[in-house]
């Protein structure tokens, strides 16, 4: 079960079984550490080519039941919200999971937002992921505005998209 912490960020959505991990994570309040990673197509992508925008940056793997639970959602909103600036970035916990097993994820699910593959876990490590799945809401200006660790339900959306403006 997941539950709200208390404080300054009353929206960031703390599961209980991570929360001594949860202080490591980068903050609310704090701009994004920046990163450089290959698409599932290949493509390289930057975090702070996005500067101008709002980003949700989900890290994911396809053995993670929540993951694929929220992936429907985050089409959803891609699907949706793009037209207004919104970008939905995946970051595929890649050493945990195979490529064989992404590819054929992201296309049975019709996912549409980029995919990413952190192969060395070298940004699940930058950003303190404790466990999956977990999904950043960052403003235009690069600054961290709501963190969920845990599974993302359609009001943690909904709230977080209104922090970084969308």
């Amino acid at each position: 079960m997941l539950e709200r912490a208390a404080g300054p960020d009353p929206i960031t959505t703390v599961d209980p079984t991570h929360a001594a991990a949860i202080q490591a994570l980068p903050k609310v309040g704090q701009l994004a550490p920046d990163f450089t990673l290959q698409t599932l197509g290949g493509t390289t992508v930057r975090l702070s080519q996005w500067r101008s925008r709002p980003v949700i940056i989900n890290f994911w793997a396809t053995w993670c039941v929540a993951c694929r639970a929220e992936s429907t959602l985050l089409e959803r909103t891609y699907q949706q919200k793009a037209t207004q600036g919104l970008v939905v970035l995946g970051v595929n916990v890649t050493q945990e999971d195979t490529l064989a097993s992404v590819r054929n994820y992201v296309t049975t699910s019709a996912l549409t937002f980029p995919i990413t593959l952190d192969s060395h876990g070298a940004v699940t490590d930058a950003y303190h992921v404790p466990g999956l799945p977990v999904t950043f809401f960052i403003d235009a200006q690069g600054i961290i505005r709501n963190v969920i660790v845990g599974q993302m339900h359609n009001v943690d959306l909904i709230e977080g998209l209104k922090l970084i403006g969308v």
